[in-house]
């Protein structure tokens, strides 16, 4: 580069001139390719080169941190979107399922609910399991995750509660039937003689679906026991219906009710 700036030198000094304009103009354009590579400037003026003069150039671009923060956290500034991290899907529950044994006869769903009140249940986590005689054996509660298993066992621990709470697999919860719903009267005592006519009579005043009346007969304490299952439309007529009639008389005879769940 220095031996071709001295040639440029003294071609100039001699006056020596070239035939071909053109070739001085590629061989200065050339130059200052070069010198620009070098963050340098050639000075030219009426063909005569006069110097070069470095410039500095502008400090390089610093790349900046790409990492910011988002609205989104499924949402990478990097990468985009996380194919397993769907923003629109929703968590799935880990459902614990636990069997409660040790209830009372008359036990409610809502007396259960109250009790744990700190686990945000339901009457729908809750299902009753009966014998033949529809006296409850316990119960299959669905907890919306295993802090709120833990903290029913907490609390039955700290009120007292004669209470056993054990975990159950899932299929003892979907296995079990819940067909009567709060709204199923058992009427324990019915005479022999009743009829289905008697039945209506018993809960007049009350809105119950006539056609759905079912006898049956079991033996308790070695005595043959008449029984009636009587249905209604709502959870609320059955609830009217058992604080109305529980333990009034049908063809003389008192009537034991309970609701079903």
């Amino acid at each position: 580069m220095m031996k071709l700036r001295r040639d440029l030198l003294l071609r100039s000094s001699l006056g020596i001139s070239s035939d071909v304009g053109a070739a001085f103009i590629a061989t200065r354009a050339a130059l200052q390719s070069a010198f620009n590579s070098r963050a340098s400037a050639v000075e030219f003026r009426d063909g005569r080169f006069l110097g070069a003069a470095s410039i500095p150039r502008p400090p390089a671009p610093v790349m900046q941190n790409t990492r910011s923060f988002s609205v989104n956290p499924n949402v990478s500034p990097m990468t985009g979107p996380s194919p397993n991290l769907d923003p629109r899907s929703k968590p799935s529950r880990s459902l614990v399922y636990g069997k409660l044994s040790g209830i009372a006869r008359n036990t409610l769903k809502m007396d259960i609910v109250h009790f744990f009140e700190g686990c945000n249940l339901k009457s729908e986590d809750i299902k009753f399991a009966y014998n033949r005689v529809y006296s409850p054996l316990g119960m299959i509660i669905q907890f919306s995750s295993k802090a709120a298993y833990t903290t029913a066992q907490r609390d039955i621990a700290i009120k007292g509660r004669y209470y056993k709470l054990t975990e159950v697999d899932s299929s003892q919860w979907s296995n079990l039937e819940s067909a009567f719903d709060g709204k199923v009267l058992l009427l324990q005592g019915v005479p022999q003689n009743a009829l289905q006519e008697d039945v209506e009579r018993f809960f007049s005043g009350c809105n119950i679906d006539g056609s759905n009346i079912r006898f049956f007969m079991r033996q308790v304490l070695d005595q043959s026991v008449r029984f009636a299952l009587v249905n209604f439309r709502s959870q609320r007529e059955a609830m009217h219906a058992l604080r109305e009639k529980n333990r009034t008389f049908c063809l003389n005879s008192p009537i034991t009710l309970r609701l079903l769940q």
